[in-house]
């Protein structure tokens, strides 16, 4: 598969999110992805996930509080054989807009994402 063939879960990824539609997102995943996150957390930082579920559920945790939540950007490139994406969110939470971003290196095959790097920025305060 090309690469700007695979390159299209990483839109449905971001619309998935966008939407707050975790069954979607789960659709973007090979069964069996290897899921690694560096967050902000002073309690859990690294937190490593495997399977389509568990790991659209994880995702779908950070971002389902917010009301709205609105896409602010986001991007895609292949960096030789990783997918790079990356998008910004405006959340609005416990009374205040938030602004959060994360960035992630996938691996992407037939399936979908198979395995995903994230750093995340944490929700800032407006």
């Amino acid at each position: 598969m090309a690469h700007t063939e695979r390159s299209d879960v990483a839109d449905e990824l971001v619309a998935a999110l966008a939407a707050q539609d975790v069954d979607r997102l789960r659709r973007c995943f090979a069964s069996e992805i290897r899921f690694y996150a560096a967050v902000p957390s002073e309690v859990r930082p690294l937190r490593e996930v495997t399977g389509a579920r568990e790991v659209a559920e994880q995702l779908g945790a950070w971002f389902g509080d917010g009301d709205p939540l609105e896409l602010d950007d986001s991007q895609h490139e292949w960096i030789a054989d990783k997918l790079r994406i990356s998008y910004r969110f405006r959340s609005f939470e416990e009374g205040a807009w938030h602004l959060v971003e994360q960035q992630a290196f996938c691996e992407v095959g037939e399936a979908g994402i198979e395995q995903m790097h994230l750093v995340c920025s944490g929700f800032r305060p407006l």
